[in-house]
């Protein structure tokens, strides 16, 4: 289902938000937890394993028209078009908001994240991942159409970030590291000069993904390998994912 954003949208995101059950000893409702999902696309990331109503929120009406009306695990979606750097909400409307590989693509992370901290509840969660430093240098280099195709503008540095994050308003409170085999599967792509769209979706030579997946899978699954694999996932990949929460003021 998607919703334009309009005043009624808007008085439908605020309904949810009246509505709620009351809330539970830690001060939210598990049963009305409101997740919100910026830059979502065409499919919905929830780092959250609690049921949801999630708030998928995109500029691409195109991408947003893909979306099915529940999740993968049967959560209820609204669809929203809107700017991520002027949330369309009230203040403190939303439990948990994630920003799964979005901060590299605009124009100021700065006022995304000022848009986030203002959205969700204090002490709420904040999930931002981004593409790894390393991973990203190699990519630019290797591919000619990389950059453009990805439509990255910047490079985060894993302690950059977490400045940032901590100037914002919120609290990082542990980094980690995944994505080992998308990281390879990239770096073939990159040489084979893939072509891509600006959401990582690839257009051609397809086939690297699934030989990758087979490969880096079955070590896991081999005694002699898998606890390689699994050092080399908590060190190497291709996403930062950075956990937070947010820091009311004083």
């Amino acid at each position: 289902m998607v919703c334009l954003m309009s005043g009624e949208a808007s008085q439908r995101l605020v309904r949810l938000a009246e509505d709620a059950p009351p809330p539970t000893r830690d001060g939210r409702s598990s049963e009305g937890w409101r997740a919100l999902d910026v830059g979502s696309a065409s499919r919905v990331h929830v780092a959250d394993d609690r049921p949801a109503t999630i708030i998928a929120l995109d500029l691409s009406f195109e991408q947003l028209s893909r979306l099915g009306q529940r999740s993968a695990r049967g959560d209820p979606i609204v669809a929203v078009q809107a700017d991520a750097t002027s949330l369309p909400f009230p203040d403190e409307v939303f439990d948990s908001v994630g920003l799964f590989e979005v901060l590299e693509h605009v124009a100021s992370p700065e006022r995304v994240l000022a848009e986030c901290w203002r959205v969700l509840h204090a002490g709420a969660p904040l999930t931002v991942s981004v593409p790894t430093s390393y991973s990203e240098r190699v990519y630019w280099r290797l591919h000619p159409r990389y950059r453009s195709q990805s439509t990255h503008l910047r490079i985060f540095e894993r302690h950059g970030l977490v400045d940032l994050l901590e100037g914002s308003g919120y609290k990082v409170d542990r980094v980690e590291t995944r994505h080992l085999a998308p990281m390879v599967s990239w770096f073939v792509h990159c040489l084979l000069h893939s072509p891509a769209d600006h959401t990582g979706a690839v257009l051609r030579n397809q086939w690297v993904d699934t030989v990758v997946g087979k490969v880096i899978g079955g070590a896991r699954r081999t005694p002699a390998l898998g606890a390689a694999v699994r050092a080399a996932s908590k060190r190497w990949g291709k996403s930062w994912w950075f956990f937070c929460v947010k820091v009311p003021p004083l």
